[in-house]
């Protein structure tokens, strides 16, 4: 018996030592070893305090992890390729980031989340699979989204930008690039824009004759001589400043008569059809406030929580 068990233990010892050590551990590439080491270059770069992954791919550390709904803003989440996993979503919201975030080489990117923070430049160049951005409340005073064919939602508010292309971008449906320094913004190749936020820069002249389909439109905070809102039967929120709702007469805004007549002017007018955030915006609901709002959210499942 002793004997037995004696051939069955050296026969165990036998296989194990046959077995290659890479398969006893998590085998190295599991995780694609570029992806890896762009958040380990930002880890050493960019002030991010999660700890390194191996080189190699073959894990990666508990903090890399989206834990639970709590931690929304921060994490990645993989694809669930068996090897060579990729990063298509990278959240490091509010983290204390600073100097250059550069991610050109997480190619399967799809989001993007790396707002609150204070950053002075990001580079997404070359990212075709980006879907959504969230680069608002850095320190951002350029910002290139041309070879981002793919954006669907470009959340940049609260940056020093001076110029914004997005004549690249015909998929975008929902760009927020308020409180920046914009002396110009052209969104005539965006048909697809559902919501507009322009408002606090200094455009002088807003052309959305092209833009069809928008729902909602923000342009508070501007210099306009001319605010061209024409062409657009499903817009269901105007936002102006109030002291220039006098200036409707005059052209400062052009009415489509499908959609704004001499009713929709004088709903305008009226104290309660003006809507206020502290004194610096006004607005006007173009249906009433019940169909409008419900239908907004309804149509573009409009969200802001954590600048995504």
């Amino acid at each position: 018996m002793k004997k037995r068990i004696l051939s069955l233990s050296l026969a165990i010892a036998l296989t194990l030592a046959l077995v290659p050590a890479a398969t006893l551990a998590v085998t190295p590439g599991t995780y694609n070893p570029g992806d890896v080491a762009v958040i380990n270059a930002i880890i050493a770069n960019n002030g991010l305090t999660w700890t390194k992954a191996p080189a190699d791919g073959s894990s990666i550390p508990s903090d890399w992890i989206i834990l639970s709904a709590d931690d929304w803003y921060r994490g990645v989440v993989w694809s669930d390729d068996t090897t060579d996993k990729r990063i298509l979503d990278f959240r490091v919201t509010g983290l204390g980031l600073t100097g250059t975030l550069d991610v050109r080489g997480l190619t399967s990117l799809a989001v993007l989340a790396c707002g609150k923070n204070r950053l002075t430049s990001l580079d997404v160049r070359g990212l075709t699979a980006l879907t959504v951005l969230a680069c608002g409340e850095n320190r951002l005073t350029s910002l290139d989204v041309r070879d981002n064919p793919a954006l669907t939602k470009l959340s940049c508010f609260n940056n020093r930008l001076t110029a914004l292309d997005v004549s690249q971008n015909a998929a975008l449906v929902d760009l927020d690039c308020g409180i920046n320094d914009l002396p110009a913004l052209d969104v005539s190749k965006n048909t697809n824009l559902l919501t507009l936020d322009c408002g606090h820069n200094e455009l002088p002249v807003l052309d959305v004759s092209q833009n069809t389909a928008l729902m909602m439109l923000h342009c508070s905070g501007n210099v306009f001589s001319e605010v061209n809102i024409s062409n657009n039967p499903n817009l269901i929120e105007f936002w102006m400043d109030p002291s220039v709702r006098e200036q409707m007469d005059h052209n400062m805004a052009v009415y489509g008569s499908k959609r704004a007549d001499k009713a929709a002017l004088d709903y305008y007018r009226q104290s309660d059809g003006i809507e206020k955030e502290g004194s610096q915006y006004g607005g006007i609901r173009l249906q009433t406030r019940r169909q409008g709002r419900a239908g907004l959210l309804q149509a573009i499942g409009r969200h802001r929580k954590g600048n995504i």
